[in-house]
């Protein structure tokens, strides 16, 4: 059930990873979206890119999806000149085990015309901040609706530039992240 996905008291694995173990780079800004994959669409896509783009030394980690969306993801980060050996894909694993290798991530890209619900909460849950833009109906708001919760209502971008600026800066104010972290960890527990 939801109350499930949302309980801040279920159980996460406290394992200390290491990012080569999920093929991810220890030098990178890595950013990732565990939404599936038909949340997806060519605006947020184009978005990603731009976002890649910006940062060369980025890359972004994706759920485990069919092999058909795989490629066509692939042959649109080739189309926008983006490496495709960037798009990091993840293995599935138990959701404890999961929410653990989040960690692994700096920053989390929100879907925009239908939120990730339960993969905002687990992002959150593991202390990873949440990139969202703030929808017209409910399954485009429910991120914007846990930041503002979570008492973090400055990743709620405006529009699509504003969540590619928004995502960017971040990347770029380690500061930055190390304090939206804590606030994370914090808030948390009364959130």
């Amino acid at each position: 059930s939801d109350l499930v996905d949302t309980d801040s008291l279920r159980r996460i694995d406290n394992l200390r990873l290491s990012r080569q173990e999920y093929g991810l780079p220890s030098d990178s800004i890595v950013f990732c979206c565990f939404n599936d994959s038909s949340k997806i669409d060519r605006l947020l896509f184009s978005s990603w890119m731009e976002i890649l783009r910006e940062l060369p030394d980025s890359v972004l980690w994706l759920s485990p999806i069919n092999r058909l969306a795989r490629e066509a993801l692939v042959n649109k980060a080739n189309e926008h000149g983006i490496d495709p050996t960037r798009l990091i894909f993840a293995e599935r694993m138990d959701l404890a085990q999961h929410i653990n290798r989040l960690r692994l991530a700096d920053v989390a890209l929100d879907t925009c015309l239908y939120n990730g619900g339960t993969t905002t909460s687990n992002a959150l849950a593991a202390g990873v901040p949440v990139v969202t833009i703030l929808g017209d109906r409910f399954a485009s708001r429910m991120s914007a609706s846990m930041l503002s919760a979570m008492g973090m209502p400055e990743l709620v971008a405006a529009d699509l530039q504003d969540y590619a600026n928004l995502a960017t800066t971040l990347a770029r104010r380690p500061d930055w992240m190390t304090e939206l972290r804590a606030r994370l960890k914090r808030n948390r527990q009364t959130s």
